[in-house]
């Protein structure tokens, strides 16, 4: 099972032709049903919507719509949120070094519900005790 990084529902995003070929082979080999988000990856991309919206309606539009109608509905039941035991357990990772926060809660989310943290930015997460993959990096791909 795993969870899905802001930058990797990102990049599945982009239309078929423009997906990196490892990203899109991993997805291949996985069921949807194996794939989780963050409450915390929900958090970022509206966020993405809300400055883009001062600059680029259209645009902000576009990305509302693939919140609302792709994001939302494919991870029906699969967004995992930021509760009590997820909070602790990001208060806890702080032990080893200061992390950004938001890394902090996805990881600490990851590490509660048992999951791989699937990344392009693997140095996020490295010190935290969850494993992870990045699908750019085909070697490392499970």
């Amino acid at each position: 099972m795993f969870l899905l990084d802001t930058n990797v529902i990102s990049e599945i995003r982009k239309p078929q032709s423009r997906i990196d070929a490892n990203v899109k082979q991993w997805f291949a080999d996985k069921s949807p049903l194996e794939c989780y988000l963050s409450s915390t990856t929900i958090y970022e991309i509206e966020v993405g919507i809300v400055q883009i919206y001062r600059k680029d309606r259209r645009q902000a539009g576009v990305l509302r719509d693939w919140l609302e109608n792709h994001v939302l509905t494919a991870f029906e039941n699969r967004i995992l949120p930021m509760d009590t035991a997820v909070a602790r357990a990001a208060a806890n990772l702080q032990k080893r070094r200061i992390l950004p926060y938001r890394d902090c809660i996805i990881g600490a989310t990851a590490l509660v519900n048992g999951l791989t943290m699937v990344t392009r930015n693997t140095a996020d997460f490295e010190t935290m005790p969850i494993p992870l993959v990045n699908p750019w990096n085909i070697t490392s791909a499970e």
